[in-house]
């Protein structure tokens, strides 16, 4: 009927249903995937940290030079923005920008009033971007620009070529020691316990105490043995899968 068609067309289409009714917060954020292509794409390589050398004069020359493979995705130049451009940074900005290729991307799918992200991102910063949409721009809009931020995400987390294998995962030579040390201080818990020096629920306490403090050592140990160019860092880091206390 009629009534099913407006319906279908004005309160069932997606892009009218992007708030949560019970909240009023987004009811989709990009994640997985697409959080993990945009975190691949904006992040600078560990490894580039020498002083910067290529300079270009807008960013229609840095895209060309990319074209020509004398940059890379990833590498920190420096680029001129013009006059509307610079309208997205901070008064007092340079025009000259230290940035990425990857971070110029990025920024290109986002509408003229938000500001211009010259950093990494993560989950944590797109859920705040499809907010700002949401209350500068309206649901329709949003749902174009969240339309354009999936596709981008899922171009560069293919080319990222991330995959996860044993070998991606940091090999810690100090958590045998550490667990050795844990299982003494368990053991003296114990000791304790049977003397009658410490109530049951002293003993469970102190015992949970112990190995949460040895749970954090190992990751600590393990967030330092990771290649903060791999795989599994990118996907914890970028809020797209698993988290620092899986790594454990």
């Amino acid at each position: 009927t009629e009534e099913a068609k407006w319906e279908a067309e004005h309160l069932m289409a997606s892009e009218k249903n992007i708030l949560k009714p019970a909240t009023g917060s987004p009811v989709i954020t990009p994640q997985q995937d697409i959080a993990l292509g945009c975190y691949y794409l904006t992040k600078y390589a560990e490894n580039d940290t020498a002083e910067v050398k290529k300079y270009f004069a807008d960013i229609t020359e840095a895209k060309f030079a990319y074209k020509m493979r004398q940059i890379t995705l990833k590498e920190r130049i420096k680029v001129r923005f013009s006059e509307a451009d610079m309208i997205k940074f901070p008064d007092g900005t340079k025009p000259l920008v230290e940035t990425a290729l990857g971070r110029i991307l990025f920024n290109e799918i986002l509408p003229d009033k938000l500001p211009y992200y010259n950093e990494t991102i993560t989950k944590k910063h797109l859920s705040h971007i499809i907010q700002m949409l949401l209350e500068i721009y309206g649901q329709e809009k949003t749902s174009h620009t969240l339309d354009s931020m999936k596709e981008l995400g899922f171009k560069y987390v293919t080319k990222s070529g991330y995959s996860l294998g044993m070998e991606n995962f940091g090999s810690i030579k100090e958590k045998k020691g550490i667990l050795v040390e844990g299982d003494k201080q368990i053991q003296m818990v114990e000791e304790q316990y049977a003397e009658g020096l410490l109530t049951d629920s002293e003993r469970h306490s102190k015992v949970l105490e112990i190995w949460t403090a040895i749970k954090e050592r190992v990751v600590s140990h393990n967030k330092e043995a990771l290649n903060r160019d791999g795989s599994v860092f990118a996907m914890i880091d970028s809020g797209a899968r698993g988290s620092w206390g899986q790594l454990g």
